[in-house]
């Protein structure tokens, strides 16, 4: 009797289960649907997309400061990054006590150069500076292991090099539609053997395609962009703590991101909203339970000339760029905020 009730539970999570991710992909391809519907019945000319001219170049500078010590668990229910931790490794609540905070620093330089009159090419280079702030108290030497990996941490250096490519689908005075396709480098190191580390990298090699689809309002000045992503990871060897060699797998990622924005002379300023799902990782086939579903709100401020390429030819477009980004809800997800900075011009 015991055991036929253990199987019918374990049949209704695994119906459930079904039910949730059913759900969650049906609203991404309707909120999807409904933003392509919208974005169409819009008069519109597109011309400051972030598409080089042939023979022409493009380089964009950005630096991105971000920070969390909470995470939304699956209720949406914030709750501090230790128990989010101690909850994925089955720890007593009461074996390790204290606090844990991140924060991150990323300067990226891209480099894009105009190919063909429909084709782009691209690299970019980023810069991480991560850092782990924990203030932990071991109240059960059992646990030592888990506390000796939590441990204040630092690391800085190159990330992983990004490789890309665009391709001018559909381009006229109504849309501008690019397919994009991007190598990621597992040139960083990951430092999973290295407590007293943060990663730099992912340990994994990555491809990622994505949809670009922006639109412009002559009379409105206002601009609407969609991008639509998916990632595909690599199996990867990597080490352990203790020096061997572990097997790392991940599930597929998927991004999309929407925004709206207008111009009043040279001030520019907008806002838009991001959905993240970021599949769970295996070491050595053991689930980490660490796979999240996201969704944050961000408001822009812009200045430059780069606007007038809507309406003239001009010989130094230019723009900078200040972001403020925060994940609002979640599963499993922390409550990053961040903040961005970013220029962009042409030559």
């Amino acid at each position: 009797m015991a055991s036929s009730i253990t199987f019918k539970q374990k049949s209704m999570r695994r119906i459930y289960f079904q039910k949730r991710c059913f759900n969650n992909n049906m609203k991404k391809y309707l909120l999807i649907t409904l933003l392509i519907v919208w974005t169409m019945c819009q008069t519109v000319i597109a011309q400051t997309a972030e598409f080089v001219p042939k023979s022409l170049s493009l380089i964009t500078v950005d630096s991105f400061i971000s920070s969390y010590k909470d995470f939304y668990a699956d209720n949406s229910q914030r709750i501090s990054a230790l128990d989010m931790l101690r909850k994925r490794n089955n720890i007593d609540i009461d074996a390790v006590t204290g606090s844990i905070s991140y924060e991150e620093t990323r300067t990226r330089l891209h480099f894009q150069y105009g190919l063909f009159a429909s084709i782009n090419l691209g690299i970019t280079v980023p810069y991480l500076s991560s850092r782990r702030n924990s203030n932990l108290s071991l109240n059960d030497p059992a646990e030592a292991a888990f506390v000796d990996s939590l441990g204040d941490a630092e690391a800085s250096g190159l990330g992983d090099t990004e490789i890309w490519g665009l391709w001018r689908l559909f381009y006229t005075d109504q849309a501008d539609f690019q397919l994009g396709l991007k190598l990621i480098d597992d040139n960083a190191p990951l430092n999973n053997d290295v407590a007293e580390k943060m990663p730099l990298g992912s340990g994994s090699k990555e491809l990622s395609l994505f949809l670009r689809w922006y639109l412009f309002s002559i009379r409105s000045s206002l601009m609407t962009f969609l991008e639509i992503e998916h990632i595909f990871i690599e199996d990867a060897k990597i080490k352990s703590i203790n020096g061997q060699e572990i097997l790392k797998q991940q599930s597929n990622n998927f991004n999309m991101k929407f925004e709206v924005s207008a111009h009043s002379e040279q001030l520019g300023y907008g806002g838009g909203a991001r959905m993240q799902s970021i599949g769970s990782q295996k070491l050595d086939g053991a689930s980490q339970n660490d796979g999240y579903l996201s969704y944050g709100l961000s408001s822009f401020l812009s200045y430059g000339n780069r606007y007038l390429l809507e309406k003239n030819i001009i010989n130094n477009p230019w723009e900078t760029r200040i972001e403020l980004e925060k994940v609002f809800v979640g599963s499993n997800v922390p409550e990053i905020q961040s903040l961005s900075l970013q220029f962009i011009t042409y030559f």
